[in-house]
């Protein structure tokens, strides 16, 4: 089985930023950054986040008052429960401190992922999508 960690420059989710954001139970990672952290994570079988609720595989720590979980989930369910700023859930996970996604068996996406997940981002993103033309 295939390993590999994606690093991710998230502007805000990084350093002592990330520390604050935990402790206070927030997230502050960007509609751009997150829709290609989905299209990572969606790519692979698993990926290792941090959660706000125990998993198998979750090795647990405290920032703050708050308890979360180094954990690594199944693809749909980290995909499911990734936070995006403004977001809030029962079941929480964040990337990690490192900005990075360990990803289990993931494939590069296709083009056509490529190409969705630019669409997808909207307002956030500078490229301009044209579904006539061929990557």
């Amino acid at each position: 089985m295939t390993s590999t960690a994606q690093r991710l420059v998230t502007r805000m989710e990084h350093s002592s930023v990330w520390d604050e954001l935990r402790r206070t139970g927030q997230c502050a990672l960007a509609p751009d950054v997150y829709a290609a952290s989905l299209s990572l994570i969606r790519s692979a079988r698993e990926c290792q986040v941090v959660t706000d609720f125990p998993s198998d595989t979750g090795a647990p720590f405290v920032m703050g008052k708050k308890r979360y979980f180094r954990s690594k989930l199944e693809s749909g369910e980290a995909s499911s429960t990734l936070r995006v700023i403004g977001s809030v859930g029962q079941r929480n996970s964040y990337v990690r401190r490192d900005g990075t996604l360990g990803l289990t068996a993931s494939q590069r996406p296709t083009d056509a992922e490529l190409r969705d997940l630019f669409a997808d981002i909207g307002e956030w993103c500078f490229f301009a999508t044209d579904p006539e033309r061929k990557l």
